[in-house]
């Protein structure tokens, strides 16, 4: 009996290897796709960024990014749902909303865009990254 338990345990944790070795890495695609879009490449960016939203449809990093790709690429209407589902996940992801507010002042709706810098206001209380930059994007808009 000790030996079936012992065969068991090995053939058990040979599967968990072989199953972990061939696992989906969401970092390192949205690392890979974080350097291409500083490098302006957001179609490939976008390509990778869909893959990864297919896998891990519940991460709002990968959503967040697929938004910004798709924002600067100029597709607004996928970059919107992608932050709404950024956003639907985690609703205090200060990335995410600091870059559909800016999609709102694209747009043209500062009121919607002054939503988020609330919500961010109150998300960084001593200043944030997300909150100087989207107050700025603000002031600077018509």
């Amino acid at each position: 009996m000790k030996h079936i338990v012992i065969l068991i345990t090995l053939l058990f944790g040979a599967s968990i290897a072989f199953a972990d070795s061939t696992s989906y890495d969401l970092s390192a695609e949205l690392k890979s796709a974080e350097k291409l879009i500083y490098k302006e490449r957001y179609k490939k960016a976008i390509r990778k960024l869909k893959k990864a939203v297919k896998e891990e449809p519940g991460d709002a990093d990968a959503w967040n990014l697929l938004g910004y790709a798709s924002r600067k690429k100029g597709d607004l209407e996928q970059s919107a749902k992608a932050y709404g589902k950024a956003l639907k996940i985690d609703p205090n992801h200060k990335d995410a909303l600091e870059y559909q507010g800016e999609l709102f002042l694209m747009q043209g709706d500062k009121v919607a865009a002054s939503a988020n810098l609330a919500q961010l206001t109150q998300l960084c209380p001593d200043g944030c990254e997300q909150l100087d930059e989207l107050t700025q994007a603000i002031a600077a808009s018509p």
